[in-house]
């Protein structure tokens, strides 16, 4: 009885010998292993991309953070500068540390990157935020030079253009806080108020909260 052998190749019969056979492994083990390199060429690619992300978002999220801490502490100053101007004149030492306060402010703002705001909405806020608080910084200079006999002619001015302005400063701290709403962060948390704290005492921003 006549036996014919059968070659097989990776356990199938494509009717291959043995050479052809080794050709065809070989040549499918390079694509494997391209495919494989290309994958984790791949994943790698998309790893460094989703972690780029990240970074941007969070780095823009403590832009958020510092601008509503700086347009809050500047509204929180406007709030009080009536309480400096009276009767018995400008009080020296407290005119001249709101004053200090107010020039830290307005150096911290200069870390802020408004030109990174992704809504007008935010951009508007954080720009006009630092305007405003360079003017309460001008109005305080005015009146801590101010000859105290002339203070009664203006104290009443000074109500309500302090009004005003704490009326802008919170509509614009509002406009922040609810984009960092947005990215499920509450602007007044003791956490996000350290943060700041920590962030600008480089700069000499008085830890009143």
């Amino acid at each position: 009885m006549n036996t014919q052998k059968i070659e097989t190749c990776m356990w199938m019969n494509f009717g291959l010998n043995s050479t052809e056979c080794a050709s065809w492994v070989q040549a499918w083990g390079s694509i494997a292993a391209i495919l494989v390199a290309v994958a984790v060429f791949v994943a790698g690619h998309l790893i460094q991309r989703r972690s780029r992300i990240r970074e941007e978002e969070a780095t823009y999220t403590r832009q958020l953070e510092h601008a509503y801490q700086l347009i809050k502490g500047a509204a929180r100053i406007c709030r009080h500068v009536p309480e400096f101007i009276g009767p018995l004149g400008l009080r020296g030492a407290d005119g001249q540390a709101m004053l200090a306060e107010l020039h830290a402010y307005c150096d911290a703002f200069k870390k802020v990157d408004v030109s990174s705001m992704r809504t007008t909405n935010l951009f508007h806020a954080v720009l006009s935020g630092d305007a405003l608080t360079r003017f309460i910084t001008a109005q305080v200079e005015w009146f801590v030079k101010l000859d105290p006999t002339s203070l009664d002619d203006v104290v009443f001015g000074t109500y309500h253009v302090m009004a005003e302005l704490l009326r802008q400063l919170e509509s614009h701290a509002e406009t922040v806080a609810i984009a960092l709403r947005e990215r499920c962060v509450e602007p007044e948390s003791m956490q996000l108020i350290k943060k700041f704290v920590a962030a600008t005492a480089a700069v000499g921003v008085l830890d009143h909260f």
